[in-house]
C-alpha cells in the first residue's frame, strides 16, 4: 500500500470526482483509476459505490479516508523528526513564576504570529526543576533566573541583568546605609527555596544583615504589594518586563558587588532548534528595548 495512494484517495474525496483529483494529484484520470482498483484489492472491499456518478464513497471508504488522512499527518511529524533546525511541529518552553505575566505572553503570541503551524506547550517551575528538564530534554527551551554556573548539557543566553534594590514604600524615610532598614523594619523576603532567594540570602549574609524573614513569599507581586502597604521591607530585582509598582521606591546599595539577577534562555547543547532559539532571544529582548 503506497503512501501515493492514499494521497489520491483523499483528493477524490475532496474533489468530489476522479477528474477533479487527477488535477490536484496531477496524475491521469486512468492513472487514477489504476491506483484505486490496486487500493481496493489491497483492502478487500470497495471504497466506491459501484456505478455512481461522480465517485461517491461507501461508509467503509469513508472510514478509510479519515484513518488515511492520520497516517499521512503521522508520516508529516516522523519526517519533521529528523529535520534540523525545524520552526514547525511541536516544542515546550519552561517559564519560572515571575516569568508567567510578562514573558510568557510576549512569547507566545510572537512565535504563534510568526510560525502558525508551530504547536508551543507551557511548563512552569523553578529554576532548578526546568534547568534539570532541559539537561534531560523533556523541554526544548526554559526561561531562568538563573546564576552565573556551569549547567551539564545546558546552554544559557542572557536575555537581561536585573539588579537588586532594597525595596520600601514611599513613606519609608531612606538612611544613609539602606541596609540598616532591615534593623528597623519587618523583613519580607522572597522564597529561598528558589535561586533568586538563595542570591538575595547571600548578597545580604555578605552585607552583614542578618536573614531572618518574618514573611517569606514565592511572589514578587505579593512581596511588592504587601511592602507597598506599608507591612515591611525586602530586597527584589528590578524587573526589566514588569512596570515599577507605584506605591513603592527601589533603592540600589552604593557596593561593588551589587548582584543582578540574570533573565537566561536554557537550551540543551544538543538541541537542532537554533532559529527558534535565535527568534525567541530576539524577541524577548526587543520588547525589553521596545516596551511599549
Amino acid at each position: 500500500m503506497l503512501l501515493s495512494h492514499l494521497e489520491t484517495l483523499i483528493a477524490i474525496q475532496k474533489g468530489g470526482s476522479f477528474s477533479a483529483a487527477a488535477d490536484i494529484v496531477h496524475r491521469s484520470h486512468s492513472a487514477i483509476s489504476i491506483q484505486m482498483r490496486q487500493l481496493e484489492e489491497q483492502t478487500g472491499f470497495h471504497l466506491f459505490e459501484k456505478g455512481k456518478r461522480p465517485a461517491l464513497l461507501t461508509p467503509l471508504g469513508r472510514q478509510f479516508v479519515q484513518k488515511s488522512m492520520e497516517v499521512l499527518d503521522l508520516v508529516a511529524e516522523l519526517k519533521q523528526i529528523g529535520q534540523k533546525d525545524s520552526t514547525s511541529g511541536a516544542i515546550s518552553i519552561g517559564f519560572v513564576p515571575t516569568t508567567l505575566q510578562t514573558v510568557l505572553p510576549i512569547a507566545l503570541a510572537e512565535l504563534r504570529r510568526r510560525y502558525p503551524d508551530l504547536r508551543v506547550s507551557v511548563m512552569s517551575g523553578l529554576s532548578g526543576e526546568l534547568a534539570q528538564s532541559v539537561a534531560d530534554q523533556t523541554l526544548d527551551f526554559a526561561f531562568l533566573t538563573a546564576p552565573t554556573m556551569s549547567q551539564n548539557n545546558i546552554q544559557l543566553t542572557t536575555i537581561a541583568e536585573e539588579p537588586l534594590a532594597i525595596v520600601s514604600s514611599l513613606s519609608c524615610q531612606i538612611p544613609r546605609n539602606p541596609y540598616d532598614l532591615f534593623l528597623s523594619q519587618p523583613f519580607i523576603a522572597f522564597s529561598r527555596k528558589s535561586w533568586l532567594g538563595h542570591q538575595i540570602e547571600t548578597h545580604l549574609t555578605q552585607a552583614g544583615v542578618s536573614f531572618d524573614p518574618t514573611i517569606e513569599l514565592d511572589s514578587i507581586d505579593a512581596v511588592e504589594n504587601l511592602v507597598s502597604l506599608g507591612h515591611g521591607v525586602s530586597m527584589l530585582p528590578i524587573r526589566a518586563m514588569a512596570p515599577a509598582h507605584p506605591n513603592l521606591q527601589y533603592t540600589k546599595p552604593d557596593v561593588s558587588d551589587l548582584p543582578v539577577r540574570r533573565l537566561t534562555l536554557a537550551s540543551n547543547l544538543q538541541s537542532t532548534r537554533k532559529t527558534l532559539h535565535d527568534v525567541i532571544v530576539e524577541i524577548v529582548i526587543q520588547k525589553i528595548k521596545s516596551p511599549i
